[in-house]
């Protein structure tokens, strides 16, 4: 099966109905892709949802699986900050950490912001051309 971790981006997209965002999350769950969300992910995606909202999103998210933030992809991620800024690039923790844990479960990043992730050891896709 097909893993996905799902960027706060992408959400963002489907939240607001943004093509091809909304349509292709839809048909990858469907489809049997397992989709996937972290603790990083939720976090940042809720800062922006109204209180009415917030119970759907929760429903939304239930159905997704939720691999954790572990000390392992901890340790990475702080590995990925480290090797960038020594090249003169900056990461976000929240990008590195997402990335991080990615990898570490075997998924495909979908973001809409693929130049937040420039590691070369995870795969990262977007929707948009």
């Amino acid at each position: 099966m097909d893993r996905v971790l799902i960027d706060t981006s992408v959400l963002i997209d489907v939240s607001t109905g943004i093509e091809p965002s909304s349509t292709a999350v839809r048909g990858m769950l469907s489809s049997g892709t397992e989709g996937c969300v972290c603790a990083v992910i939720v976090a940042e995606f809720f800062v922006g949802v109204h209180p009415d909202d917030r119970g759907r999103w929760e429903r939304y998210f239930d159905r997704l699986r939720f691999p954790p933030v572990t000390r392992e992809a901890s340790m990475v991620a702080s590995r990925y900050r480290d090797d960038f800024a020594r090249r003169g690039r900056t990461l976000a923790t929240s990008d590195s950490l997402i990335a991080a844990v990615a990898r570490a479960y075997g998924a495909v990043l979908l973001t809409e912001n693929p130049k937040h992730f420039p590691m070369n050891d995870m795969v990262v896709r977007s929707l948009r051309t």
